[in-house]
């Protein structure tokens, strides 16, 4: 079996999906830090497309729970709306 993985780095690892080559051929992309974030693909390329597609539905599906996510934080700081009030912490 083939195994590399791909890191997605801004300072140091936030995600990172681990690929392997199954005997029969297809991909498969697993988001660890992502519980049920896992694909097949048939091919590398595929699979990493369905699992950072899947990951992103994932998040998006706990912002709409109300779930707090501290990744987002880093990447969009936080929100005050023109009275000066924190809308997003």
């Amino acid at each position: 079996m083939d195994l590399s993985q791909v890191a997605y780095k801004q300072e140091e690892d936030i995600m990172r999906i681990e690929i392997e080559k199954e005997d029969d051929g297809r991909w498969i992309a697993d988001v660890g830090d992502i519980p049920g974030a896992m694909v097949y693909g048939m091919t590398r390329q595929e699979a990493l497309a369905k699992a950072k597609a899947l990951a992103l539905r994932i998040i998006a599906d706990r912002i709409d729970h109300g779930e707090f996510i501290p990744e987002l934080d880093e990447l969009f700081g936080s929100f005050s709306n023109r009275a000066g009030k924190a809308v997003c912490e």
